[in-house]
């Protein structure tokens, strides 16, 4: 006799996934030609999508505070508590590089999630503005 052992399902894991998917629906619309939609700003609601935009150098501080620092990691959290969702980031000379999403449940380390679109990344992170 067999037993069957029940998978506990990743809610963490599928909220990354979901938010990664809406990155994704987003970047394709704007990369689209001029006849889309007037009426619907596609990187104002990618922006939207942001709770916090940080940036650290040994610790986390928002953007823009006037702390002599050089800034070299980014984060956009997208969303807090158990799941957790965020596009982590390098920063060099002032530009995002290298981002990355992760996810987070309670009890659980930040994971980068296995699915990832580099373009797709790239282009939500370069909506934010990582200068001094």
């Amino acid at each position: 006799m067999t037993t069957a052992t029940a998978t506990k399902p990743n809610h963490a894991l599928t909220n990354c996934k979901g938010q990664l998917e809406n990155i994704i629906e987003l970047y394709k619309l704007s990369q689209q030609e001029a006849d889309w939609n007037d009426e619907r700003d596609i990187e104002e609601e990618a922006r939207d999508m942001a709770l916090d935009v940080c940036w650290k150098s040994d610790d986390w501080q928002a953007v823009g505070d006037q702390a002599n620092f050089t800034p070299t990691k980014g984060r956009v959290l997208l969303t807090w508590g158990g799941p957790a969702c965020q596009v982590v980031c390098d920063i060099e000379d002032g530009y995002p590089t290298n981002p990355e999403i992760q996810w987070q449940d309670w009890g659980t380390p930040w994971t980068m999630s296995s699915f990832q679109s580099e373009d797709a990344l790239e282009w939500f992170i370069n909506l934010f503005w990582w200068g001094e």
